[in-house]
């Protein structure tokens, strides 16, 4: 009979936590955020000077038999937020990954100004990543995730493999180069009118299009002809700027 009392109070509990928020925070000196496969997760900038993590759909469903145990990988990474992940800085870096294969919550990330973010996920059953609000260096590599960003500067290197990326620029940071890269989706890339860059714009097996005033590259008076690489300047050139979308359709416009 207890048993069965303490089966019933177990499911009810379970129940009750399922889908709950979970919230944890980090106080950090490192400058670099690494992300590591986590499955959805949006990034964002803040005038604040802790790491905030947090999730609204956290399945912390209670398995008896793990009462009194940590949950850990093969990396030996134990979850010390609560919520699945597992967080250590190194080297300068504050070190974020997903440790529990069964979770499948979508993660929200608040960062200091003063960061910079790398975000990486190859797994095929990866989800979304968004950024927002970030001045500081993106280095973002995923194979199955869209890629969304929203009001950055640059410097950042992003690709997809198959996910789309969509990027607005607040404006275009001089301090570095811009790569933004999809192999088998779209690039669509808005940039402020007066941006000053060098632009190269490559789609072998898609189309280009923008509204953006480019003055195309000319060798000794010739001028390159062709659907599929555009080269030039804007606004008289400045930061270096590489869109490619190998078997999909490029989009630049201004905002």
């Amino acid at each position: 009979m207890k048993n069965t009392l303490l089966t019933i109070l177990l499911a009810i509990l379970s129940t009750a936590l399922v889908g709950q928020s979970k919230t944890h925070k980090v106080s950090s000196s490192s400058g670099t955020l690494v992300v590591s496969g986590l499955n959805d997760v949006q990034i964002e900038a803040y005038d604040g000077t802790e790491i905030e993590f947090s999730t609204s759909d956290f399945d912390n469903e209670v398995d008896e038999r793990a009462s009194g145990l940590r949950l850990v990988n093969s990396l030996g990474l134990n979850d010390n937020t609560g919520m699945g992940l597992a967080t250590k800085e190194e080297n300068g870096q504050l070190i974020v990954s997903q440790i529990s294969s069964s979770c499948d919550s979508e993660f929200e990330i608040r960062i200091p100004r003063s960061m910079m973010v790398i975000c990486e996920n190859t797994s095929n059953s990866a989800g979304d990543i968004v950024v927002k609000d970030v001045s500081k260096e993106i280095i973002i590599s995923t194979t199955y995730g869209d890629v969304t960003l929203s009001n950055i500067t640059g410097p950042m290197a992003v690709k997809s493999i198959y996910g789309s990326i969509d990027a607005s620029f607040n404006e275009v940071s001089q301090e570095g180069s811009i790569s933004l890269e999809s192999v088998y989706d779209i690039v669509d890339v808005s940039i402020p009118e007066n941006a000053k860059a060098d632009v190269s714009l490559r789609t072998p097996y898609g189309e280009i299009y923008s509204n953006v005033d480019i003055e195309v590259e000319t060798s000794e008076g010739m001028r390159r002809v062709s659907s599929k690489t555009v080269k030039g300047t804007v606004n008289g050139g400045g930061v270096e700027f590489y869109v490619k979308a190998s078997y999909d359709n490029i989009y630049l416009r201004k905002l």
